[in-house]
């Protein structure tokens, strides 16, 4: 069962187990601080530019094969990517 967090004003936003496949088509309120996309079937890193204030990202369990559309995420401090298809740690530069 989806674990969906409802509040539209929260800083956090749980989406385990929602079935996700792409970041595109999902909607991801600029304000948030902690996004737990853990167990959904993404397989890229992509839209997430416009999350100025998200601080810890979970990535984990999904497909992901390469690390890539972090540049943007300027208060990251957490980023949680293990249980993915990564072969090389990399494109974490821009990152602090």
């Amino acid at each position: 069962m989806a674990d969906k967090s409802t509040d539209l004003d929260s800083q956090d936003l749980c989406l385990i187990d929602c079935g996700i496949s792409s970041l595109r088509n999902t909607p991801l309120p600029c304000h948030i601080v902690n996004l737990n996309l853990h167990s959904n079937y993404i397989s890229r890193i992509e839209s997430l530019g416009h999350l100025r204030n998200l601080k810890h990202l979970d990535l984990s369990a999904n497909q992901i094969s390469y690390i890539e559309g972090l540049d943007g995420l300027t208060a990251l401090t957490t980023l949680n990517l293990s249980c993915n298809l990564l072969k090389a740690v990399q494109g974490l530069t821009a990152l602090r």
